[in-house]
C-alpha cells in the first residue's frame, strides 16, 4: 500500500500518493494567495492550506483510498498562533519583515544567540516575530494556546496531532540551541516566550534527543525516544479530506530538508546545487562543535543527528533573466543557447548581485557589478558575464563548504539551459548531472513515512558519491530522460586563473557599496535632488 505526502511550498501544495518503490501513483497540485501587509508583512492563511490540500488530495483520484500514512513537509520559519485547532489569525511567513526593531533587541541582548542559532540572525526570525505579536497584537497572545512554525505543523495538528515541529524547520526559527537540539531557553527569556506554547520537536527519523544525555552532544548521540509515527488521522479530518480515517499522520523535515533528503538522502558529503530564481549550494555534514555562525552560510538540522550547510546566491535565475532583458531585449533564452561560445570566457568579471549579496558574502549594499569591459565587449559578452558571474559565487562557497571535486547534481529551472550547465561545469572545474522536474520534497516526505511504518525506505531521487552519481532502476527511469551531463572544456583552465581575482573582487568593491548606498539614500531624501 502507498502513502500520501504533502509538500506545502510558498504558492502551492503538492500531493503525491507514492508507492514503496519510490514511484508516484497519483498527484496534484492547488495554489492559495500571499497577502501583503504595510511595513513588510507577509502573510497567508491557514484555512487556505487546508483548503487546498483537500483539493489536490482529490485530484489523485481513488488512489488515496489505499494509503496507509499522511506524511508532511512544507515551508519553515512561519508563525502560526492557534487556539486549539483553530488559527487566531493568518500566519506571519518566513518573508515578513515587520519585526526589525524587535531584532535589533534581541540581538544587543543576546550574547552568542547567532553562534548556538548555528546562523547570523536576522529580522526574518520567529522569536522577534513573537515579540513583536506581544507588543503589537496583545489580544492574538493572550488567546493562544499553542504555536506552530510551519504548514505542516499547522495541519498535523488539525488532523489530530500534537502540536509538533521538525528539527529542521526549528533551527530556521532562531529559537533553537542547535548543538542541544532543544529550545534555547535564553532566547525565549529574551522574547518572552511561553515554552508551554512551544511544540514538541521530533525528528524525522524517529529519533529525538534523550534527556538522559550531556546537552553539548545530544547533536551526536541521538536515542529512540518515541516513534515517527505520532498520531492518527481523525475521523473528521478524514471526512473533510477524503481519506481513510484511522492512518498514520508523520511530520516529514521542513522544506530545505525534505529536497535535499529527498534527492541525495541523509549521508553527510552529500551535496547538491539548485538553480532557480535565486540559488544555493547545499552539503550535509557531520555535526560540527559550537564555533562562531559563518557570516554568509546557514547550518540546519537534519534528520538523524546530521546537519545541512546552506549557501545561498540570491540573484542566479533572477540576474541572468535581467542581463537578457536588459543588453539583449527581444531575444528568448532559447534563441541565446546556439549563439554563446563555448570555447571563450566573456572577457569580464561579473557581480551578479542586484540587491544585495547572501553567499558567498554577506552583503546587503552589494549590486550588480561588471569589470573589464572594452572596446571590442559585446551584449552577448554581458550577458555571458552574468552566467559566469553566478557560476563563479558558486564555486566560492564549493570551496568553503568543501565540495569534492566530483559529479555535482544539479535542480531547478535554470539547469535546462545547455549552455549555462557548460558554463556551471567549466567555472566549477567539474562535472555537473542536471536533473530537472524532479519533485524532492513529496519523495521526501514518503521516505519518512516508510521509515515511521518500520519498512524499507525508498531511495533518494539521486544518491551521491563524491566521485560518482549512482541512482536505483526505479529512480533512473524516472528522471533519466530529464538527466544532462557537462563536463569542463577548454575554459576551465582561464575559469580556474580568473577564480581567486573573482573571489577578492567582493572584499575590493565593499567599501565601494556602502558608500554608493550611502550617497544614493542621501539622493532620494534630498528634496531637490533632480
Amino acid at each position: 500500500m502507498s502513502v500520501l505526502c504533502l509538500d506545502v511550498g510558498t504558492s502551492a501544495v503538492k500531493a503525491a500518493v507514492i508507492d514503496p518503490d519510490g514511484a508516484v501513483r497519483a498527484s496534484g497540485t492547488a495554489e492559495y494567495p500571499t497577502h501583503r501587509v504595510g511595513g513588510g508583512g507577509v502573510e497567508q492563511s491557514p484555512l487556505d492550506w487546508w483548503t487546498a490540500s483537500a483539493t489536490a488530495i482529490a485530484q489523485c483520484g481513488a488512489a488515496v483510498g489505499q494509503v496507509r500514512a499522511l506524511s508532511v513537509t512544507g515551508q519553515m520559519q512561519d508563525l502560526i498562533v492557534l487556539d486549539g485547532v483553530t488559527p487566531v489569525r493568518d500566519a506571519l511567513l518566513y518573508s515578513d519583515l515587520r519585526a526589525g526593531a524587535e531584532h535589533a533587541e534581541l540581538a544587543a541582548a543576546l550574547q552568542g544567540w547567532d553562534d548556538r542559532a548555528g546562523t547570523v540572525q536576522d529580522q526574518s526570525n520567529v522569536a522577534a516575530k513573537m515579540l513583536w505579536l506581544g507588543r503589537h497584537e496583545p489580544a492574538t497572545l493572550a488567546r493562544a494556546t499553542g504555536v506552530v512554525f510551519g504548514p505542516a505543523g499547522y495541519l498535523l495538528k488539525r488532523c489530530g496531532a500534537p502540536a509538533l515541529c521538525d528539527v529542521t524547520t526549528a533551527s530556521a526559527t532562531g529559537l533553537l540551541d542547535l548543538a542541544a537540539r532543544d529550545w534555547n531557553e535564553d532566547v525565549l527569556d529574551a522574547a518572552s516566550i511561553d515554552r508551554a506554547l512551544l511544540p514538541t520537536l521530533v525528528d524525522a527519523a524517529g529519533l529525538l534527543p534523550a534527556a538522559h544525555e550531556d546537552p553539548t552532544a545530544r547533536g551526536k548521540r541521538m536515542a529512540l525516544r518515541q516513534p515517527a509515527v505520532h498520531a492518527e488521522l481523525s475521523a473528521a479530518a478524514a471526512r473533510e479530506l477524503g481519506l481513510p480515517a484511522g492512518i498514520a499522520l508523520v511530520c516529514a523535515a521542513g522544506d530545505a530538508g525534505a529536497a535535499t533528503d529527498g534527492l541525495v538522502g541523509d549521508e553527510p558529503g552529500a551535496a547538491y546545487l539548485y538553480l532557480g530564481t535565486t540559488g544555493w549550494l547545499a552539503k550535509i555534514s557531520e555535526p560540527g562543535p559550537r564555533g562562531t555562525a559563518h557570516p554568509s552560510m546557514h547550518r540546519l538540522a537534519m534528520p538523524g543527528g546530521s546537519e545541512l550547510a546552506i549557501a545561498a546566491v540570491l540573484h542566479a535565475g533572477s540576474a541572468v533573466d535581467w542581463a537578457r532583458r536588459t543588453f539583449l531585449p527581444g531575444r528568448s533564452f532559447a534563441d541565446l543557447e546556439a549563439q554563446l561560445p563555448t570555447h571563450r570566457t566573456s572577457g569580464l568579471l561579473c557581480l551578479p548581485g542586484l540587491a544585495g549579496e547572501r553567499s558567498p558574502v554577506r552583503d546587503p549594499h552589494a549590486r550588480g557589478t561588471f569589470v573589464g569591459a572594452g572596446p571590442d565587449t559585446t551584449a552577448e559578452d554581458f550577458y555571458l558575464a552574468t552566467l559566469e558571474g553566478v557560476a563563479f559565487a558558486f564555486r566560492h562557497v564549493a570551496d568553503e563548504l568543501g565540495v569534492g571535486d566530483g559529479v555535482l547534481p544539479a535542480v531547478g529551472g535554470g539547469v535546462r539551459s545547455a549552455a549555462w550547465r557548460q558554463v556551471l561545469a567549466d567555472v566549477l572545474d567539474r562535472p555537473i548531472v542536471a536533473i530537472a522536474d524532479v519533485d524532492s520534497g513529496t519523495h521526501s516526505a514518503a521516505r519518512a513515512a516508510y521509515r515511521a511504518l518500520g519498512e524499507p525506505v525508498p531511495a533518494p531521487l539521486l544518491a551521491t558519491a563524491r566521485d560518482s552519481i549512482a541512482h536505483d532502476a526505479t529512480a533512473r527511469n524516472a528522471v533519466a530522460r530529464d538527466e544532462h551531463r557537462a563536463d569542463p572544456g577548454s575554459r576551465s583552465a582561464d575559469y580556474r586563473r580568473l577564480a581567486p581575482v573573482h573571489h577578492d573582487l567582493y572584499g575590493t568593491l565593499a567599501e565601494t557599496f556602502r558608500r554608493l548606498s550611502t550617497a544614493t539614500a542621501a539622493d532620494r531624501k534630498d528634496p531637490d535632488h533632480a
